[in-house]
């Protein structure tokens, strides 16, 4: 049997990182987090589960976009995130509160330099749409390391578009920065993207 990695451990540190330290502590006292860890989880409905414990249904569906509820800025956002570094032309104001939050995500990858629009056009093609600035920061799947680009969301500083990316920057720093929007983007860069509601 393959042992749990340190990668898999810093996940689940990750989802209780702004959880206050009481409650924690009452999770790991209560055995629950044990019983999820022996337990056949497979077997477990999640709608059903969170049910039990008195929260929403996810109302889950495949293939299908949930409208997430984002009550928090985006500086908020980043704030929750601890990057180690933000680029500050990235603010509230030039990035406001989009219309849409969808979170069934898919990062494209090309493996060639191309342009945002030819980015976006491929992207449709397969019924996707560019994620904006709150999707790629509730997106929890980055693994520290790629640029990953929003192209939903664009921004102008000086009189020229930019987007927002997540990076592995100078120093091996975490950051969150900005792009040319009308420029091209190397051959290593992926692309967040949702599905399209029906």
């Amino acid at each position: 049997m393959k042992h749990a990695t340190l990668e898999q451990a810093g996940k689940i540190i990750s989802i209780f990182k702004d959880t206050p330290s009481k409650q924690v502590q009452a999770l790991l006292e209560s055995g629950l987090l044990a019983d999820l860890r022996d337990g056949n989880i497979a077997k477990v409905d999640r709608n059903e589960f969170r049910k039990l414990l008195g929260l929403e249904s996810l109302q889950i569906a495949q293939n299908a976009n949930i409208i997430v509820k984002c009550p928090r800025s985006l500086s908020e956002l980043i704030k929750a995130r601890h990057f180690d570094g933000v680029n500050p032309d990235i603010t509230d104001k030039r990035f406001p509160a989009p219309d849409r939050l969808w979170n069934n995500y898919k990062e494209f990858h090309f493996g060639e330099e191309i342009l945002s629009e030819e980015v976006v056009k491929r992207m449709q093609a397969e019924g996707y749409e560019p994620a904006n600035s709150r999707e790629l920061l509730l997106w929890d799947e980055w693994n520290n390391e790629s640029t990953v680009v929003a192209l939903g969301s664009v921004a102008k500083v000086d009189g020229t578009r930019i987007a927002l990316y997540l990076c592995r920057g100078v120093f091996k720093r975490r950051s969150l920065c900005l792009g040319w929007w009308d420029g091209g983007w190397p051959a290593g860069c992926r692309f967040l993207a949702v599905r399209k509601r029906a």
